[in-house]
C-alpha cells in the first residue's frame, strides 16, 4: 500500500514526472510504512507542509526555480528583482540541464539574454544534450539571439 498522503502532496506529481525524481517516490511514497516521510508525519499531526519540504525533512531551494520561471514567462521585472536582491546561482540547471540563459536563448528573448549575460550567466555552460545557449539559439532559428553571444555586452 502506498502513502495515503500522495493525493494531497504537491510534490508527488513532480516525483512521478521524471525518472530521477521517481526515486523519491519509490523510496518515500510507495512504502506501506510512511513513518520515515517527514511530510507524511506532519500531515498526520495536522501540521501544514510547505511546498518546499521534501520527504527527508530538507527544503528545496526555491529561488533557482523562481529564476527559471521568470525567464520562461518572460517576466523581465521579476527576473531583475531576483538577480539584484537574491544571492542565487544564475547558472542553476533544471532536470533537463537547461539554465536560465539557455531557456531565454531558446525562446528568443534578447532582453533577458542580455540581462543574464550582464549578471554573469555562463554562455559556455552545456545542457545534458551537450549544447550551449548559443547552439540552442541556432537550433531554434534564433539567429538574432545567437549573435548576442558573439558580440560585446550592451549596457542595461
Amino acid at each position: 500500500m502506498s502513502c495515503i498522503h500522495y493525493n494531497t502532496c504537491p510534490l508527488f506529481k513532480y516525483f512521478a514526472s521524471h525518472p530521477v525524481l521517481n526515486l523519491w517516490r519509490v523510496h518515500y511514497c510507495n512504502k506501506s510504512d510512511n513513518n520515515h516521510c517527514v511530510r507524511y508525519q506532519q500531515t498526520v499531526r495536522g501540521i501544514p507542509n510547505a511546498v518546499s519540504l521534501l520527504p527527508n525533512g530538507k527544503h528545496i531551494e526555491t529561488a533557482p526555480l523562481a529564476l527559471l520561471n521568470a525567464v520562461q514567462k518572460n517576466r523581465v521585472h521579476l527576473l531583475l528583482n531576483i538577480l539584484e536582491n537574491i544571492d542565487i546561482d544564475i547558472d542553476f540547471q533544471n532536470i533537463d540541464g537547461m539554465s536560465a540563459l539557455m531557456i531565454a536563448a531558446q525562446q528568443g528573448n534578447s532582453k533577458i539574454v542580455n540581462l543574464l549575460l550582464q549578471h554573469g550567466a555562463n554562455p559556455d555552460l552545456k545542457n545534458y544534450d551537450d549544447e550551449t545557449a548559443y547552439e540552442i539559439a541556432l537550433r531554434n532559428r534564433q539567429k538574432d539571439i545567437a549573435t548576442l553571444f558573439r558580440e560585446p555586452l550592451m549596457p542595461a
